[in-house]
């Protein structure tokens, strides 16, 4: 660098002529460079020439009296107006809301002034006038949650340790025409628990709060909605239910009965879940009406079949093809007749019956007759009553006689009041001798063995001599 300054001066001097020259030129120039705009400035008639302007600060400020501090009431906080605030600017006013959310204010403003609870911020700007800046001012504010007090949160058993309220009355602190929504929690599902804590449930709720001081509240004994219930027989004591409470719960119940049969009573009532009724109010039994009916049997013949028996009834056995729960025992009796009244008892084919006067032997029945013409007019039905058969005799005779006559009685199988006499023919009188007992049969007499025929006479007709197992004649002394 040294080196190049020498050279610069060695030209200089080696040209000190022009060096002169250029020097005065640059004087020239830097002095019409200051003197011009000194000229200008100085100049009155310059049209371009402005005059700076100091403009003064504004002063602005909430009055004292404007206080936009309340509790919620539904309405919008109401914009000062102009004796609410002053300010020496005559430039115009605007307001702007914010809202604090967590510890800093939104950057937006509110498109219009607040409603619900919560901290705010109102700005108040003065615009720029010709004379004044632009000046701001600021009012932080609260509105306050509105308190709900008197609050009674009692409910009834559900199997929930939760419960829903709607609370829309003035009196308790809420604002006409609101509905708050509070979910309840307690401090246990069963009757006797507490309220545990409280919490709000729609958008409503952001304006309130409880006063914990005056709200109470319990899960109560649950009643339960009455009933009615039948069951039709079926040889057990017990009938499901599904039972309801006024909340709309339900719970599986069996109902026990104090006996299986018709005519039984409730006695209990087991609920599935619960090891005891102390969720439940204590006259829950009287709730329940309970009953079984009697179970159908079907009678549906259209011919009947009976043996002699000295009687108008007809009885039918029924069997658990009819219907009958197995181990029971059920019969239908009824009297059997003509269309004209006329009673059939004798042994025989008896058309166009009607039968009349059913009863059922077992009250946990009952038998639709309605398939059978029999309880109707009668018209193509019969009856068939066969003959009683005789068999199984025990006579005793202490006769020798080879033919002898001998009355039947209600020992012999014989129905009471009837006549019946039998024939009886040994083979010769001598089998009486040689033989103490003699076999009755139907064929011709033998050795050791009796010919029995009924005699023609008194109600022989409706009886008939067994085919085997006659019986016995014995001599006795």
């Amino acid at each position: 660098m040294a080196t190049f300054f020498k050279k610069v001066w060695a030209w200089i001097v080696a040209h000190k002529a022009i060096s002169i020259a250029i020097a005065s030129v640059f004087v020239v120039c830097l002095t019409l460079a200051i003197a011009l705009p000194l000229s200008l400035s100085n100049n009155d008639n310059n049209p371009q020439q402005e005059e700076i302007v100091t403009k003064l600060s504004a002063e602005a400020s909430f009055e004292s009296t404007y206080n936009p501090e309340k509790t919620y009431d539904g309405e919008m906080v109401i914009a000062p107006t102009s004796s609410d605030y002053t300010t020496t600017s005559d430039g115009n006013v605007t307001f702007e809301w914010f809202v604090k959310d967590g510890d800093t204010y939104s950057t937006e403003p509110l498109a219009t002034a607040p409603t619900d609870a919560g901290t705010y911020k109102l700005v108040m700007t003065v615009a720029e006038t010709e004379t004044y800046q632009k000046a701001t001012v600021e009012k932080e504010f609260t509105i306050a949650k509105r308190k709900l007090t008197n609050l009674l949160f009692n409910t009834y058993y559900s199997k929930r340790d939760t419960a829903t309220y709607y609370v829309n009355e003035i009196e308790k602190g809420v604002v006409s025409g609101e509905e708050v929504k509070i979910l309840v929690t307690y401090t246990s599902k069963n009757a006797g628990a507490t309220i545990k804590e409280f919490a709000f449930e729609n958008e409503a709720g952001k304006n309130y709060y409880i006063d914990e001081t005056s709200a109470t509240g319990q899960i109560l004994r649950t009643q339960i909605v009455a009933f009615t219930i039948n069951k039709v027989y079926d040889k057990t004591n017990t009938i499901s239910k599904i039972i309801q409470t006024p909340l709309g719960s339900s719970f599986n119940a069996t109902i026990i009965m104090s006996s299986a049969n018709v005519g039984a009573t409730v006695s209990d009532i087991q609920i599935e879940g619960e090891d005891n009724l102390d969720n439940f109010e204590t006259n829950i039994l009287s709730r329940i009406t309970a009953s079984i009916t009697p179970k159908e049997l079907i009678f549906d013949e259209q011919e009947i079949t009976k043996e002699y028996d000295g009687t108008i009834y007809y009885t039918h056995s029924f069997t658990e093809a009819d219907g009958l729960i197995a181990g029971d025992s059920c019969t239908l009796t009824f009297e059997v007749t003509d269309q004209h009244g006329g009673t059939y008892i004798n042994a025989g084919t008896h058309n166009d019956i009607v039968a009349k006067a059913e009863v059922v032997s077992n009250s946990n029945y009952t038998v639709n007759t309605t398939p059978s013409n029999i309880f109707g007019d009668g018209q193509g039905t019969e009856i068939i009553i066969t003959k009683k058969v005789i068999s199984g005799l025990e006579l005793k005779t202490a006769s020798n006689a080879t033919t002898q006559n001998f009355p039947l009685t209600t020992a012999d199988g014989i129905i009471d009041g009837d006549t019946v006499k039998v024939e009886i023919t040994a083979n010769s009188s001598a089998d009486y001798d040689n033989e103490t007992t003699l076999t009755l049969t139907t064929d011709v007499p033998a050795q050791g063995i009796a010919q029995i025929k009924l005699l023609e006479e008194g109600d022989y007709e409706n009886y008939e001599i067994a085919s085997s197992n006659i019986g016995t004649i014995t001599k006795v002394s």
